[in-house]
């Protein structure tokens, strides 16, 4: 699992170097690029399967926001969206996200490189579960959507420590463990660039509980007795994203 990591990070470092040089434009060039590539290709499979758009109840998504370092989200989720149409007509959908992000390091320290029994490690994870319902009103190629997701967020940063002090050489650990429940309302519009293809935005305020742990952890080498800990906490969160996701979508 951590080589399968590593490859993906190591992808994720290319496009991050690349998109330094002019990660707006090139984002922009590129969705420009694919729409006018993706619309001549819409006119073509229209003008074969006019109806096909109506008979397609799945969608699977992932967010873009992550290429101009500005997401909300993990960098890895994907996105399920099942339409269906109510009694009375009206188009409605259930949707889910699950996703994450993991990173770990070994830095090199020479003062303690010949010391097997200290060695530095950094290790960061994220993970994201949302479920919820949606309401859209659809004009032509553009739906206004709209609802409700409940979500589950959990964020661990942990690195151990070795260091001097006045009472000695001292050993632990650093970081926090942030599980995070929250209900997010949200609203936004889809665009669709062919019966296949399309492009949402959307724009949501959370709010919810978040449970801190410390992983703060010291204790002395010659005492190992003397241990000092961190505090946890819990409080409740709001927040606003003008621009929660773009989802990039394919429907089948």
């Amino acid at each position: 699992m951590h080589f399968i990591f590593k490859i993906i990070h190591s992808i994720q470092n290319i496009f991050t170097i690349m998109l330094q040089l002019s990660c707006i434009k090139l984002l922009i060039c590129t969705v420009l690029y694919f729409s006018s590539f993706l619309m001549l290709h819409a006119q073509e499979t229209n003008s074969i399967q006019p109806d096909t758009t109506k008979k397609l109840k799945w969608e699977v998504a992932t967010d873009l926001l992550w290429l101009i370092d500005k997401n909300t989200l993990p960098k890895y989720t994907v996105f399920g969206r099942y339409h269906y149409k109510t009694k009375s007509g009206k188009d409605r959908a259930i949707r889910v996200r699950i996703g994450g992000d993991y990173f770990h390091d070994v830095p090199y320290f020479p003062a303690i490189a010949n010391n097997s029994t200290k060695v530095p490690f950094q290790e960061k994870i994220k993970f994201v579960g949302r479920v919820g319902y949606e309401w859209r009103k659809k004009y032509e190629k553009i739906t206004l959507i709209y609802g409700l997701d409940a979500s589950i967020d959990l964020n661990r940063e942990f690195e151990n420590v070795y260091g001097s002090g006045v009472q000695g050489d001292f050993e632990g650990s650093d970081g926090n463990r942030i599980l995070t429940y929250q209900f997010i309302t949200f609203v936004g519009f889809q665009y669709h660039l062919s019966s296949q293809i399309s492009l949402s935005l959307e724009t949501s305020f959370n709010f919810g509980y978040a449970d801190s742990k410390s992983l703060y952890i010291r204790r002395l080498v010659n005492n190992p007795n003397s241990i000092g800990y961190g505090a946890n906490r819990a409080t409740f969160i709001s927040n606003f994203n003008p621009f929660q996701v773009i989802n990039l979508s394919y429907h089948f």
